[in-house]
């Protein structure tokens, strides 16, 4: 049976071997070796198996035990947890580096941090973090809910140990403190020396520009808004300020409440609204002590990589063990969108490999948003819409699970207005543009612009109104454009060009002439020639007719509401199937003189104001060719006592709506002639409801019919 037999120093075997750094014991087959130190070098041990007839040389070497794990919650910065035991003697000091040599500078072991404390070595000194608050940009979970919370929390986003700052006083019986706003930089700080305790420190809004007892400034970056140490806020905001004796809370650590999306940070300019602050004490200038075994967090961490965690007994033994961080995400979303044009929808690709996309925001300020952001759920990849949004500038905003942001801006172009459509609808009169129809638009008001023809020059763009007066009678080119009155649309194109003639009535001779009254018009006419209406009119005053001329009404109804037509001289002949309306107290037509009424095609002539349809006193009178004839009063046709002039009928003219009244009244020295035969002579009456030989006469609301010729005595 082999048994093994621990050589001592003393050069005697023994089933046993103390020294300080370790035991070492045999049972049976069995070598124990169990360690008390670490060593700094190594240690010899020599064993003999049976009856001494084999010797065996073991070296060993104790070194520190460490065993260390990085956070597994992704953050803008990591820790490392790690434990260490020292044995008998103690670990009095670790810290972190990126290699396997030895570091130069400890992160002492006191008694004032706690295990989930993050410490580090930065600026030659040591340091714990007593404050850290992320609110990720404004989550209303992430706010401490009040004083109490905001000097004892323990979670990822909310820790504090303020209420035992007591502990962080120095040995010269002061606070040594670093500010830090990781977001504006990694590098920017505020580092000082006060008397008191920040969280006991009251200082009355009465003086701008205070400091806190003993402040001394050890490296200040912000020294804007009157910086000045920290002390409790007198505001409703957070726990601390940064500005003593001044009413607001500027560098304030522990919000309360939503402040644009984060709390306040910065007095102004960039990093005014904040969203994560730590607050760190010195620690290398407290009492130090030693732990067997140490547990500790070291924090701060803004990289992936391969961490030595270091440890150091009071011997000054050393040794590391390493471990990686992957939960570090200082960088935002990726954001991927496109300009659109008003009215389209805006489709937004967001991405984030590391901690995911959890919310994101369509803004029109550069800056962060003040409004509630739309959460979804965590995603590496994710494609949201918006839509409703108007032209200009927006910026879209996306925010991940560590509480990083991005934005990206936009172009909302503006919508161009689709050009208007033109159509002469009927000829404009009296200096109207009426006879222009055309589309519209709420989003815009219509231009027009005019010219005579195609070789000349167009005019300026103006409004399209009722009265027209930049557009004389004639014709004209029209074309016209939207003028945009949305914000979010561009002017229209042109439209397509349409041709109106401005005018009542024309005149065919040549290239034809327009006029917007029947007087104009027949002033103008040459003799021989047509007035033709071109569209529906009204008028009041008084035509004189002296040539030979024809009126065609062209289906149209020219309504007089004043005013006679007074024909002294040549033949006036109406023509068309339109309406020669009077509705004055004036008698519709008068014929006077030489002149002479003749009516060809369908015309009607109504007197509706119970007043005489033609009155005639001429040597020449009136011939019915076609057509109708209407009074409301009791005589339609009056030929006066001095009138000469035949009334000639044919078998194609009619009176209309008569109702039980005299239809030709002939007190004059002319016949009524009937297709051409002598049918009443001078001095009689043609009456209403009344039946001759060879006369057919139809009553109320009915024609008269003359289809052959007769003789009435």
């Amino acid at each position: 049976m082999n048994f093994y037999l621990v050589f001592a120093q003393n050069g005697n075997f023994a089933q046993s071997y103390t020294s300080t750094e370790f035991d070492a014991s045999v049972s049976g087959t069995t070598l124990t070796v169990t360690p008390k130190a670490a060593t700094s070098s190594a240690v010899t041990l020599t064993v003999k198996e049976g009856n001494g007839d084999k010797t065996t040389t073991i070296s060993i070497t104790v070194k520190l035990g460490i065993t260390a794990t990085a956070s597994t919650t992704w953050d803008t910065a990591n820790y490392i947890d790690f434990t260490a035991n020292g044995g008998a003697t103690g670990i009095t000091g670790y810290n972190l580096s990126t290699s396997a040599t030895v570091p130069t500078t400890w992160i002492p072991v006191v008694d004032a941090v706690e295990e989930h404390t993050e410490t580090k070595y930065q600026y030659d000194a040591a340091w714990a973090r007593v404050f850290h608050q992320n609110v990720h940009w404004g989550e209303s979970s992430k706010y401490y809910t009040d004083s109490n919370e905001a000097k004892s929390a323990d979670t990822a986003d909310k820790y504090s140990v303020l209420g035992n700052m007591t502990n962080y006083k120095n040995t010269n019986n002061k606070y040594e403190l670093l500010l830090q706003y990781p977001q504006i930089s990694t590098t920017l700080y505020n580092r000082w020396i006060q008397n008191d305790n920040p969280v006991t420190l009251s200082i009355a809004d009465t003086t701008d520009g205070q400091q806190v007892p003993g402040y001394t400034s050890v490296h200040t970056d912000w020294t804007d808004g009157l910086w000045g140490g920290m002390a409790l806020s007198t505001q409703n905001y957070t726990l601390l300020d940064g500005q003593p004796g001044k009413s607001w809370a500027s560098y304030g650590l522990g919000a309360f409440r939503n402040y644009n999306n984060g709390f306040p940070g910065l007095p102004s300019g960039t990093g005014e609204t904040l969203s994560v602050a730590n607050l760190w004490s010195r620690i290398d200038n407290l009492t130090p002590s030693s732990e067997t075994t140490l547990t500790r967090r070291i924090g701060d961490l803004t990289s992936n990589t391969t961490y030595y965690v270091w440890a150091k007994d009071v011997n000054g033994n050393t040794n590391y063990t390493t471990v990686t961080t992957n939960r570090v995400d200082t960088t935002g979303p990726t954001i991927t969108a496109s300009n659109i044009t008003y009215g389209a929808n805006l489709s937004i690709q967001l991405e984030d490999s590391q901690s995911q996309v959890v919310a994101w925001q369509v803004v029109t300020d550069s800056a962060k948003p003040s409004g509630t952001w739309t959460d979804i759920t965590a995603t590496s990849s994710t494609t949201v819409t918006k839509s409703g949004l108007t032209a200009g500038t927006w910026y879209v905003w996306a925010k991940d699970a560590a509480g990083n942001v991005s934005s990206k801006a936009i172009t909302v172009n503006k919508a161009t207005l689709g050009a208007p459509t033109l159509a002469a609808k009927e000829y404009g009169y009296n200096g109207n543009r009426q006879g222009v129809g055309y589309t519209t638009n709420s989003n815009g008001t219509i231009k027009f612009r005019w010219r005579n023809n195609s070789s000349s020059s167009w005019s300026g763009w103006g409004d399209y109104n009722s009265n027209g007066t930049s557009v004389n009678v004639g014709s004209w080119e029209i074309q016209a454009y939207f003028a945009s009155s949305n914000s979010n649309y561009n002017d229209s194109g042109v439209s397509n060009i349409v041709t109106l003639t401005i005018g009542a009535y024309s005149i065919n001779k040549g290239s034809p002439t327009y006029h917007t009254t029947l007087s104009s018009a027949v002033g103008s006419c040459t003799a021989g020639y047509t007035v033709t209406a071109l569209c529906n009119t009204s008028e009041n005053a008084n035509v004189t007719i002296n040539k030979n001329l024809t009126i065609n009404t062209n289906g149209k109804t020219l309504t007089r509401t004043g005013g006679t037509i007074t024909v002294s001289a040549g033949t006036t002949t109406v023509s068309g199937n339109g309406t020669l309306t009077n509705t004055s107290s004036k008698n519709a037509i008068l014929i006077s003189n030489s002149g002479k009424f003749m009516t060809s095609s369908s015309p009607t002539i109504r007197a509706n104001n119970n007043v005489i349809a033609i009155l005639a006193s001429s040597t020449n009178g009136i011939e019915l060719k076609g057509g109708y004839l209407y009074s409301s009063a009791d005589i339609c046709i009056y030929e006066e006592g001095n009138s000469t002039g035949p009334i000639t009928l044919t078998n194609t003219w009619g009176f209309t709506e008569l109702a039980n009244k005299s239809v030709i009244y002939n007190a004059g020295k002319g016949n009524i002639l009937i297709n051409g035969s002598s049918t009443i002579g001078g001095g009689n009456t043609l009456p209403s409801g009344e039946r001759s030989d060879g006369l057919l006469f139809i009553m109320v609301h009915t024609v008269l019919v003359l289809s052959f010729e007769a003789t009435l005595g």
